[in-house]
């Protein structure tokens, strides 16, 4: 019989007032919440609930008698009130979107409305929006606010670390400097240490690789001392993001998506207006760097920074064969075939003018300075090492990672073939000879 009647209520022919609506629904709230956990089982709880907006749903929604055959509409209709997981992200870095969509929530009104929801129901669930669209303006606002001060701490301390480090008279080795704000590694110590002891020729940097810059080498260096830059990346969402972000007016940054390859980078160096000396060029895009550090001509830097692969070792000058279409996981993929080992490096700074100075730490960076301006930098080096890495970011055929270590990183890409750059021989990585020096040995095996 109850069964029955609720037939009839769906299909119109018993009609209830808005409080018998809301009454027959109120002992229907723990079913409805178990349904929406049900088709969200995650987001509901971590957003919706975060932000106490559940029950603001379940009051607006609970007074309409909805047809079980439209829950499929009902989820569409919900799925636009929940913030994807990278918004809210965002939101944490800074003004972004709002925490709940303005057009769903119309939408859910209109598709209530072509449901019957009576008046009252309506104008309490309109309310209820509106509550919950002001409470994600002063979350994002709070959000926002916080990232700016949060950026404020870390950029004081590491002015704070810059104070410290310029007082050392003697150093052990370059990466004696490291600290990080805005690295991947303590390359932002190792910058500022080196632009206090350097004459460079002016205050811009141009950097490639840098993906959204939100961790970057130039990064710090830009918003401490105010340099002028130019950064390229191969994703045109993270540069478009990137001109979107408050630094992008707050400092004089020019930001271009671009695949970098030899055949282009001068050309687009040139068109940004970058052309010229330079205080420093930082290069990092996994395959190519070797071949697109040699192609360049059209700018003079002062200090070079360049990412080298250390699982290639450090005894053979080996780069993987030019590709300009190169990409780190399709070349193997465990993604360690990629780029130019550091003895590569060193022969290319030569041939170009320049002298090796010393790597990160994590042995991922190599620094080089033009040779007329590295007098007063090698006169506080007692040490002009090159670090092996020990970090495990390899990948299995499924791209998941695997957490090789040691020698077994070399083992995994022994096959793959590399360039000798003195000799111009290209041969399988294997059967190039021990790849690592006694010292590197004694700290990988």
């Amino acid at each position: 019989m109850q069964k029955q009647e609720e037939a009839e209520v769906r299909n119109g022919s018993v009609e209830k007032t808005p409080s018998e609506h809301r009454a027959a629904n109120d002992g229907r709230k723990i079913g409805w919440t178990r349904i929406l956990r049900h088709l969200f089982p995650h987001k509901v709880r971590r957003l919706l609930a975060e932000h106490d907006a559940l029950e603001e749903i379940w009051s607006a929604l609970r007074g309409a008698m909805v047809d079980p055959s439209a829950m499929e509409e009902i989820r569409s209709g919900l799925q636009g009130l929940l913030t994807r997981q990278e918004a809210i992200e965002e939101i944490r870095s800074g003004p972004q979107r709002p925490l709940v969509e303005p057009q769903a929530l119309e939408e859910l009104l209109t598709w209530l409305r072509l449901h019957q929801a009576d008046r009252d129901v309506l104008n309490e669930m309109r309310a209820g929006i509106q509550r919950i669209c002001a409470q994600g303006d002063i979350v994002a606002k709070a959000a926002w606010l916080q990232s700016g001060f949060m950026e404020r701490a870390l950029l004081l301390q590491g002015q704070l670390a810059t104070h410290t480090i310029s007082k050392t008279a003697t150093l052990g080795n370059l990466a004696d400097t490291e600290f990080r704000v805005f690295s991947q590694w303590g390359e932002d110590g190792i910058v500022e240490w080196l632009v206090s002891h350097v004459a460079v020729p002016n205050h811009r940097f141009v950097e490639f690789g840098v993906g959204n810059f939100i961790e970057s080498n130039c990064r710090f260096l830009m918003q401490n001392r105010n340099w002028k830059g130019l950064v390229f990346d191969g994703n045109e969402e993270y540069m478009s993001g990137l001109r979107d972000d408050r630094m992008f007016w707050m400092y004089d940054l020019t930001a271009k998506a671009a695949f970098i390859t030899v055949e282009n980078i001068n050309e687009l160096i040139e068109e940004a207006g970058f052309g010229g000396p330079l205080g420093i060029l930082s290069i990092d895009i996994d395959g190519n760097d070797y071949w697109v550090w040699e192609a360049i001509h059209v700018v003079d830097p002062a200090i070079v920074i360049c990412e080298y692969n250390p699982i290639l070792g450090d005894q053979h000058a080996v780069t993987v064969p030019y590709d300009p279409q190169f990409h780190r996981f399709k070349g193997h993929h465990s993604g360690l075939y990629f780029g130019a080992s550091i003895a590569a490096l060193k022969h290319l700074a030569e041939q170009k003018g320049y002298v090796f100075v010393g790597t990160n730490s994590n042995g991922i960076n190599a620094f080089f300075v033009r040779r007329d301006l590295a007098g007063p930098v090698l006169s506080q080096l007692k040490d002009l090492r090159a670090f092996c890495s020990r970090h495990r970011d390899s990948r299995d055929e499924n791209q998941a990672l695997s957490f090789v270590g040691g020698r077994a990183r070399f083992e995994l890409i022994q096959n793959c073939p590399v360039v000798d750059v003195k000799t111009g021989v290209t041969l399988p990585l294997g059967e190039m000879g021990e790849p690592y020096s006694p010292a590197w040995a004694s700290e990988i095996d």
